[in-house]
């Protein structure tokens, strides 16, 4: 009988075969009643003329392959047609209840006198009310299948890897036929292109029905790779020579990723455990060739696989017969995830020397990463040449292709560096100090540094506006720090005025020479806003303040004593409007004040503006007396002029609530993050 239940746990399956011969399935909207989701399905089968008579000897039964294949009597449970099926103009009908869901595998076989004319089977979902299917049928009822692929990591040109796969019949008859399992290797990942046959296993007996045959085989990827190293795909196809009718031809082939690296007298390749993290392998080559990410072919080593989204592999390799004499120093470095603070990764670096000869050596060595530090390479091995010696390294070292230090002889005081790039951004230190004497830095990771010159100067920024005795300032620059082309040139600087607005030149830096050029002068620091203040009298105080849009005073650099000047900068400008006035401390003379506004200071962008008050001492008869000057809105960097009124007591804006000088963020390229913003003081 018919079992319904057990279908409703085992699929029906129903696929295309060799043989045009059709069948149209129709379902009606009526379900049967009962636990079970279950469609009244009608079959219409166009037979070949030949079946189609003496209809007596003729006989459809449905067979549920997944039921055969768990049946605990061993026995396939069927449908019988025959006391119901209409045989009239060359098509069988009858129908079948089937229940609904995915997948669903049918197999529909034609009997004449107990042997089989035609099988068909098709895997369908059975989900809609009507539907028709084009059917197509084969001689045999027979049905090559294979599952069960390994999975593959990576493995090296011409490295021995193994296989394994299974090889079933789910079809209703045995195979009596003897055929190949093909092995293929893919050039293009996800791809069945038969661009490489790694080997074949022979079936010389067949398979019988429900049988299921596991197959291990070894394999020899080629040397050279058929492209170049990375992804490839590795597929087993059944029967890839045709040699079997089977009900179904679309469901002998299975696929599985693989990585392929580049081998021979050296290979290292570096594994870890996190996702969304970045470590990269680096080596110097015995002639002091660095072989890394930024530049990936040295002088016989090669960086052929990148992984830069987590777990890797990365892989280095040296040809066969190609390894210098001497000594290939082997290090990693952590150089980014995803998460802050990073996860704890445990790395793994396999190290195989002569691979695919009698000579062949493996050593692999695990290193423990916390931080993300792109200029600390964490130590592994030493490889030395001829003879293939593996060493293993402890310890670290310091790696960058610029570094900029700045130190300074004064406390209570504080100098930036600022280094204009290639592409005209000016950028911050990396390591700030805000207290005196230093130390400060700006580093460039390895591979980091783009062609062209990198502009080097500093800025005092606190402290007190002048510095009586001078505050000697000494810049260090090195190049390529850590490799044979490491250099480092030492600059002195003396400042006696402190001057956010304005930079002092260092040196000039080209790259990829890594040449050093000292430069002298000043210079305009990049910015986006800069508002100076000088009056005509001596013995006069005036200040200038600015209000920000989130309605936060910004006092100025601090000159008591007459004439100016007196400054304030803006790096970063939040979007709005920036207030300006002028503060009047004390006045014994009228004086006459130029305000100057510059919009965009050191840009191509730069807008500029003078506006001029007279100022009396009655002005400044109450304090805090203010005078208004004019106005800045960001992002536009527009610049308007208040119309000229007499000291006005603005309300809000005294001593207490006026900041501090104070610079805000500056994109940090090297961290990929904003730096926290950083507060300067005023002396008051």
């Amino acid at each position: 009988m018919f079992n319904k239940k057990s279908l409703k746990t085992h699929p029906i399956i129903i696929l295309f075969l060799l043989v045009p011969y059709f069948i149209f399935v129709t379902c009606s909207k009526k379900k049967l009643t009962g636990p079970e989701d279950t469609f009244k399905v009608r079959l219409e089968i166009a037979l070949p003329k030949a079946a189609s008579s003496p209809a007596s000897n003729m006989s459809v039964k449905a067979i549920d392959n997944a039921v055969i294949t768990v049946s605990a009597e061993g026995e396939p449970l069927f449908q019988e047609f025959s006391q119901n099926l209409v045989i009239s103009d060359n098509t069988a009908t009858g129908t079948l209840d089937v229940l609904k869901g995915q997948d669903r595998k049918f197999t529909v076989v034609l009997l004449s006198g107990g042997v089989t004319i035609f099988c068909g089977s098709r895997t369908i979902d059975i989900l809609d009310d009507t539907f028709n299917l084009d059917f197509q049928f084969s001689k045999k009822c027979t049905d090559i299948t294979v599952e069960n692929l390994s999975d593959f990591t990576f493995a090296g040109a011409g490295e021995k890897i193994t296989v394994t796969w299974t090889t079933s019949n789910t079809g209703a008859e045995p195979i009596s036929e003897a055929f190949d399992d093909e092995v293929w290797l893919s050039t293009t990942p996800g791809a069945f292109n038969k661009d490489v046959l790694l080997g074949s296993f022979r079936h010389e007996n067949g398979l019988d029905v429900d049988a299921r045959l596991p197959v291990s085989m070894d394999v020899v990827l080629p040397v050279p790779l058929p492209g170049p190293a990375g992804t490839y795909s590795i597929f087993v196809e059944n029967d890839g020579q045709g040699e079997v009718e089977e009900s179904d031809e679309t469901n002998n082939r299975i696929l599985k990723d693989i990585t392929l690296l580049g081998s021979g007298d050296l290979r290292v390749t570096l594994t870890w455990n996190t996702d969304s993290t970045d470590v990269d392998i680096h080596i110097f080559e015995p002639d002091g060739n660095h072989v890394f990410f930024a530049d990936s072919i040295g002088t016989t080593a090669e960086l052929d696989v990148d992984n830069t989204v987590g777990r890797g592999p990365e892989n280095v390799f040296v040809g066969p017969g190609q390894a210098l004499p001497g000594t290939f120093q082997i290090f990693i470095i952590n150089h980014a995830a995803a998460d802050d603070p990073p996860p704890v990764t445990e790395a793994t670096i396999e190290i195989t020397l002569f691979a695919n000869t009698a000579q062949e050596t493996k050593a692999t060595f695990t290193r423990t990463l916390t931080d993300i530090d792109v200029t600390l390479g964490i130590n592994v091995a030493d490889v030395t040449f001829p003879g293939g010696i593996i060493t293993e390294t402890f310890g670290s070292r310091t790696i960058s292709d610029m570094r900029v230090t700045l130190t300074w002889d004064t406390d209570y005081t504080d100098l930036d560096i600022r280094v204009t790039t290639p592409d005209g951004t000016t950028e911050s230190a990396t390591i700030f100090d805000n207290d005196g004497y230093g130390t400060e830095s700006y580093v460039l990771g390895p591979g980091w540094a783009d062609d062209g010159t990198y502009q080097i100067f500093v800025v005092s920024v606190s402290g007190g506006e002048f510095y009586e005795q001078g505050l000697n300032a000494t810049i260090e620059v090195t190049i390529y720090e850590g490799t044979t082309m490491e250099a480092t040139s030492t600059f002195d600087r003396t400042l006696f005025y402190m001057n956010e607005a304005l930079g002092i030149n260092v040196a000039d830096v080209d790259f990829p020479a890594g040449t050093i050029s000292e430069t002298f002068g000043t210079r305009d620091n990049p910015g986006d806003l800069l508002v100076t203040l000088t009056w005509d009298t001596d013995s006069t105080n005036l200040d200038l303040v600015v209000r920000d849009p989130e309605m936060n005073g910004i006092g100025s650099t601090y000159d008591a004593f007459g004439f100016g000047p007196e400054e304030i900068f803006v790096s970063n400008a939040l979007d709005g409007t920036y207030e300006i006035f002028v503060a009047l401390d004390y006045i014994w003379l009228t004086t006459e004040a130029t305000i100057k506004i510059d919009a965009f200071p050191g840009t191509p962008n730069k807008v500029s503006q003078t506006i001029t008050r007279t100022i009396s001492p009655e002005d400044s008869l109450f304090f805090p007396a203010m005078v208004s000057i004019g106005t800045v809105t960001f992002p536009d960097g527009i610049i308007s002029e208040t119309p000229n009124a007499s000291a006005l007591f603005k309300q809000g804006i005294t001593p207490a609530t006026i900041k501090k000088n104070s610079t805000p963020k500056f994109t940090n390229r090297n961290e990929g993050i904003l730096t926290s913003r950083k507060k300067f003081g005023k002396r008051w």
